[in-house]
């Protein structure tokens, strides 16, 4: 049961959560049972997403919230129920945001391809997300939550229809179509670096062997030549 929030909605209902960059997504976490459609809309707003820092709020399918920040070209993603805490959101992303710049130096942010973090931080915005999900961790200073809830009661959250992010005339089957696209080539471009990282492994330590064996030839006619000849006879002697 998630906590209540100053609306009397049900606070804490995050679902779904992205961090991307442009056209790459770096990592996600989807809760069980939440529309597989969820991260395909998410992406295309990753495309349409300005890279300037900005905070965001999109009203998505009349009972749900897409939240983002913008911060040095890199977006935090997190959808919520309509009736989640505002002040909540906020924290996940700052949250979220932060110990992702912590784990990742800026230039390992902006030179990251798609998915690279996916398997380590997708663990961290699982983790996060049923953090901020819990009862006992949401509610844990009521006196502090209490002021924050009113805040968020009076607080006016610029929302825009993520309908307004789709150019006139364009068909959302065709913004999926080039999303489903880009990350069929995203998975191609991953599966080839991890190919081409093994192939330059195996090759380093040919070269390796190679130098080894090259090098015990050199040294044993060196001995050779220094010890008399192949039967070494004056090091015997």
């Amino acid at each position: 049961m998630a906590a209540e929030d100053g609306s009397g909605g049900t606070g804490g209902t995050l679902v779904y959560a992205l961090i991307g960059k442009r056209t790459d997504v770096l990592a996600e976490h989807m809760e069980p049972s939440t529309n597989i459609q969820v991260s395909t809309v998410a992406r295309v707003l990753l495309q349409r997403i300005s890279d300037e820092d900005q905070r965001k709020t999109y009203a998505y399918d009349d009972k749900y919230l897409f939240h983002c920040i913008v911060e040095g070209g890199i977006c935090f993603f997190v959808l919520s129920r309509d009736d989640c805490s505002v002040t909540l959101v906020n924290k996940f992303l700052d949250d979220v945001k932060r110990e992702f710049n912590r784990q990742y130096t800026r230039d390992e942010q902006q030179n990251a391809h798609a998915f690279q973090f996916n398997m380590e931080f997708g663990r961290v915005l699982k983790e996060r997300m049923q953090f901020f999900n819990t009862d006992s961790n949401a509610d844990r200073d009521d006196k502090i939550l209490g002021v924050q809830r009113k805040v968020d009661d009076t607080q006016r959250v610029m929302v825009e229809n993520i309908d307004k992010l789709f150019e006139r005339g364009e068909l959302i089957d065709t913004l999926v179509d080039k999303t489903d696209h880009l990350e069929q080539t995203a998975f191609k471009f991953e599966k080839s670096a991890n190919e081409l990282k093994k192939a330059m492994w195996c090759k380093r330590v040919k070269s390796w062997f190679l130098f080894t064996f090259v090098l015990l030839i050199v040294l044993f006619f060196v001995a050779a030549f220094v010890c008399g000849g192949l039967t070494f006879d004056k090091c015997k002697k």
